[in-house]
């Protein structure tokens, strides 16, 4: 069984979407990952890899304002987060050498 018909049989369910977006990410498909970790999210918006993925895609994009937002409300889940923070650290350093 493939992601899509794991996500028709259980749309309720967003790591079938989640995963496709790592198989785009891992492809360096950046905005189709975007798709369908914006699909993940609508289904549950708390979901902490998601939004991670999402900001580490819109920072391979050089979207740094939207990383930051997904990094930011990630860490409003879990403020200790060594991958989340960690990504935070280098969006930072990246946005300031940018200035």
């Amino acid at each position: 069984m493939d992601y899509n018909e794991a996500f028709l049989i259980d749309p309720a369910n967003p790591n079938p979407l989640h995963n496709l977006a790592l198989l785009y990410t891992d492809r360096k498909k950046y905005v189709k990952a975007i798709e369908y970790l914006n699909k993940a999210l609508l289904i549950q918006p708390n979901m902490i890899e998601s939004l991670y993925q999402r900001g580490l895609c819109y920072f391979k994009l050089n979207k740094y304002s939207e990383a930051l937002n997904d990094i930011e409300n990630a860490l409003k889940i879990d403020q200790n987060n060594a991958e989340v923070l960690s990504l935070k650290n280098i969006l930072i350093e990246t946005i300031n050498a940018n200035n």
